[in-house]
């Protein structure tokens, strides 16, 4: 009921979030990096754990060959693997040499249902990988405690990945100049972003209310406690034009509150938004802060987005 009344208004969720911000920053600051951010199987299903693992691996294909021997004697690494290694595992399976996981945070995770879901794993794709019911470490390594942003091991990755994980980076342009430092030339990531809110402000208000907050004030309450960072599509364009290395493509996902089944790199008026749509936003845009009041309209109408980049150089 509390927390009910305090999502419903802003300036109340706003000093809710700073005070989450403060707590968060003090567990760190104590070493404390137990979080459940990233729990997917919370529930103790076995058949519904592994659907959503087909489904990230199916997401995947649509963007690189994963299933074409893609992943032959490479070396991986997954950032934000979350409370299971289980796409890791899919990643060996398919061929991958080693995959290494990443997280700013410790999930908290059930390990028998984590073994329970391996074993099964292995025996629906008829693999050998599993040594005592576990992944070997000498296939699998799982860091945690630090960001991508802060590691450094270069030229070292052929293939760099994430699910749903980009977007809680606060400083991504260090993540990916980090990522860009650790991939191989002809290695590849592929990031599957949310460009939403993830519903901080937009259970109670319109989905689009975190771009109405001031820069200084929204960092202050998001950079420590994994709240979206704001980057939209045109930041990822920009980005990686600049950096001048790599061969890349930008899909979409998602458009406003619609999943697109097959990703595409462009939108199109009256098939992926109409003029409902952009009545919306003609709406709501004068509360933007500016940087976003900038941004076309597909641009704010883009809620999901696949980045497939190869470093050529």
């Amino acid at each position: 009921m509390i927390k009910e009344v305090i999502k419903k208004n802003l300036l109340l969720n706003i000093l809710y979030r700073l005070f989450n911000e403060f707590k968060t920053y003090i567990k760190i600051i104590n070493g404390n990096f137990t979080y459940n951010t990233g729990q997917r199987n919370s529930e103790g299903e076995i058949e519904k754990s592994i659907a959503y693992v087909e489904k990230l691996i199916n997401w995947y294909n649509q963007v690189v060959p994963l299933e074409d021997n893609f992943l032959n004697d490479k070396k991986v690494l997954e950032i934000g693997p979350g409370d299971s290694f289980s796409i890791a595992m899919r990643f060996l399976q398919l061929g991958a040499k080693e995959v290494t996981c990443i997280d700013k945070f410790y999930c908290n995770r059930d390990i028998s249902f984590e073994k329970k879901l391996y074993l099964e794993i292995e025996k629906k794709y008829d693999t050998s990988i599993l040594e005592n019911g576990i992944i070997p470490t000498s296939k699998l390594k799982y860091e945690f405690g630090k960001g991508i942003e802060n590691s450094n091991k270069d030229n070292y990755y052929d293939f760099i990945c994430s699910m749903a994980v980009l977007e809680h980076i606060y400083e991504i342009d260090k993540a990916i100049d980090s990522m860009d430092r650790m991939l191989k030339i002809n290695g590849t990531m592929a990031h599957r972003i949310d460009l939403r809110d993830h519903g901080m402000f937009s259970e109670y208000n319109h989905p689009l209310t975190f771009l109405t907050i001031n820069e200084f004030i929204y960092k202050s309450f998001s950079y420590h406690s994994n709240n979206p960072n704001r980057k939209l599509i045109d930041y990822y364009k920009e980005k990686f034009k600049d950096l001048g290395n790599y061969e890349y493509k930008i899909l979409i996902t998602r458009v406003k509150d619609r999943n697109l089944d097959i990703f595409k790199e462009n939108i199109k008026f009256n098939i992926d938004y109409n003029k409902s749509d952009i009545d919306f936003l003609e709406e709501i845009i004068g509360d933007f802060i500016d940087k976003f009041k900038k941004l076309s309209e597909e641009e704010l109408l883009i809620t999901g987005i696949f980045l497939v980049a190869k470093k050529i150089k």
